[in-house]
């Protein structure tokens, strides 16, 4: 541990929950260089426990061990938001990067301060893949670099089937690669994972399901490449379109990106009601549908 690294444990340690932005300027530290030096602290042994906030802010706190990733709302906010998007399938000639800076700049004219992916963000060994970016770890790494960046915005990221295909034909852990190296990536698992609201649970999936009795009330699926809303009783269950033009179930006819925006409204901490907006990324974006699921009260 260098002595810079002591005394920010040290003020950590002194002023729990400080924001990552604070952390930053007191510090003269870019994102990148916290991020390091947090990186290093773990490996010491320390860890510095992150907890995300509805309005993008991200607080630290030393903890004796890591715990679920959870989103934290105040007590008189009444609405959670987000932009979902899934399937970017980077490489592939049917996407471009200027989608998700499309998404990141409805983000910022709308307020939204997290944006979640379910999954598939590169291509992988497809052999769809553009010559440039033949290698996975040359995917996930120029993905990286030509991802927006924005101090108030996080990136809830579920890794998919195409994302994994990685660990099976090279060294190349995308799962660590997301970890290690952007604070407003939070990588949430591979094919499946949960992210907390309070004292409730969002599940992410990609190629899987999620066990019907699990008490979760919402559902985000990637995969299918298309927008479909299931609603079961006291359960919703939401199937994210590709933001990319690749048509799975076509080679002829192109899909037209497109991304949702969910509102959750809050009360007591629970989830009483979810809409959903799809948006498409046509010369601008473009509403194409808009739906509501109250919860049943128990």
């Amino acid at each position: 541990m260098t002595k810079k690294e002591e005394v920010l444990l040290s003020y950590i340690a002194e002023h729990p929950d400080i924001s990552v932005n604070q952390l930053c300027s007191n510090f003269a530290l870019s994102s990148k260089q916290l991020l390091d030096s947090l990186l290093r602290l773990r490996k010491g042994g320390y860890y510095i426990r992150q907890n995300y906030h509805n309005n993008g802010n991200i607080t630290l706190r030393l903890s004796l061990h890591p715990d679920r990733k959870t989103i934290y709302t105040e007590k008189e906010e009444k609405l959670l938001r987000f932009a979902a998007i899934s399937d970017t399938h980077f490489g592939h000639y049917k996407f471009s990067m200027r989608y998700v800076e499309q998404v990141y700049q409805y983000c910022l004219e709308q307020r939204i301060h997290l944006i979640f992916h379910l999954g598939d963000v590169v291509e992988g060994v497809e052999n769809t893949v553009n010559t440039r970016y033949k290698s996975v770890d040359r995917q996930f790494e120029s993905f990286l670099k030509k991802y927006p960046y924005d101090p108030y915005i996080l990136n809830f990221i579920l890794l998919g089937n195409h994302d994994n295909w990685s660990s099976k034909t090279t060294k190349f852990n995308s799962l660590l690669f997301l970890t290690d190296k952007r604070l407003d990536f939070i990588p949430v698992g591979m094919n499946i994972g949960t992210v907390a609201v309070n004292k409730e649970l969002i599940a992410f999936c990609h190629n899987t399901g999620v066990n019907g009795n699990s008490g979760v009330k919402l559902v985000l699926k990637g995969h299918s490449h298309q927008y479909r809303l299931v609603n079961n009783e006291n359960s919703c269950m939401i199937q994210v379109p590709t933001l990319s033009r690749i048509n799975t179930m076509s080679q002829t006819q192109d899909y037209i990106p497109s991304f949702l925006d969910v509102q959750i409204n809050l009360y007591a901490n629970r989830f009483s009601a979810i809409s959903v907006k799809q948006l498409q990324l046509r010369k601008r974006i473009t509403q194409v549908s808009n739906c509501k699921v109250n919860f049943l009260k128990k």
